[in-house]
């Protein structure tokens, strides 16, 4: 049986928009659009629920559910503001202990932030991000590349110290997560069904990187034009749609292609239409083969 998508849950940074980047305002039309037709649209990021909210509130938008922190927090909108009503859900990894373990491993310290790098006499500095679930560390310049050392490490640490913590990083920007073992994006779908009272098949996510292996598992998923080749093969393998353009104009692609193929039942139309007044290039949207 075709399934009929009841909500959108998708990454934001690279996906919804460029990383560091505002949101096009057609692509901010058409996440409006969704919402006025009783389409449930949700985010699921790396970073914190407060990022994911500063973003809506600064867009004139609200989101329907927040998956923070690469799935260690879950919010669901109870009420639009301002200012919003949240209903918070925690999201317990079998890691979380780990993760305080790896924290004093590597010695590190948040007020100066920095870490010891192999040699506790080798200190390294380092940008923070706040996360409570997770840990994110970023490079204190412009030199990305040097987390690749950083990431090389902390593997070894968390296989020395037989840790249940996954590496995860993203080489747009060199952030790296250390995400404990059973936190991932997929408990934000695991959320949005329970909520719903629908199964993965009828949530649509959108994805592009590092992080997002677990968002598009086992649901009706497309990624955008610069996901990551991992990504883009996971989705096609599972019957999704690879979207040609790039950033939100990919994200939109996606959304006016599930709407061609009726997915959104009766309101397919009303959405196509919605897609054709901010992007009329794709009411005709392509597919990639």
């Amino acid at each position: 049986m075709t399934p009929i998508i009841r909500a959108v849950l998708s990454d934001i940074d690279d996906t919804i928009k460029p990383h560091g980047g505002p949101i096009d305002p057609r692509t901010r039309a058409v996440l409006q659009g969704l919402r006025a037709l009783g389409i449930p649209v949700g985010v699921a990021t790396g970073k914190n629920a407060d990022y994911a909210c500063g973003l809506a509130e600064g867009s004139g938008l609200h989101w329907s559910f927040i998956c923070a922190e690469s799935g260690a927090h879950f919010r669901e909108l109870e009420a639009e503001g301002p200012p919003p009503v949240w209903k918070v859900h925690e999201s317990s990894g079998a890691g979380m202990a780990d993760l305080v373990q790896f924290r004093d491993s590597i010695g590190l310290d948040p007020l100066h932030r920095r870490f010891c790098l192999r040699r506790r006499e080798n200190i390294v500095p380092y940008m923070p991000e706040l996360k409570d679930g997770i840990l994110t560390l970023l490079p204190p310049d412009s030199d990305f590349g040097q987390t690749a050392a950083w990431a090389t490490f902390f593997e070894e640490v968390i296989k020395v110290h037989d840790l249940r913590l996954v590496v995860k990083r993203h080489k747009a920007n060199g952030s790296i997560d250390i995400v404990p073992a059973g936190i991932h994006k997929g408990l934000g779908v695991d959320a949005v069904c329970r909520i719903l009272g629908c199964k993965p098949k009828e949530v649509l996510t959108i994805a592009d990187g590092e992080n997002d292996d677990e968002l598009v598992a086992g649901t009706t998923a497309v990624a955008v034009g610069n996901a990551i080749p991992r990504i883009r093969e996971s989705v096609r393998r599972n019957g999704g749609y690879l979207a040609r353009g790039t950033y939100g104009e990919g994200f939109v692609e996606g959304i006016a292609y599930v709407a061609r193929n009726g997915l959104f039942g009766d309101k397919s139309g009303e959405v196509l239409h919605l897609v054709s007044e901010s992007f009329p290039e794709l009411a005709p949207a392509h597919a990639e083969g």
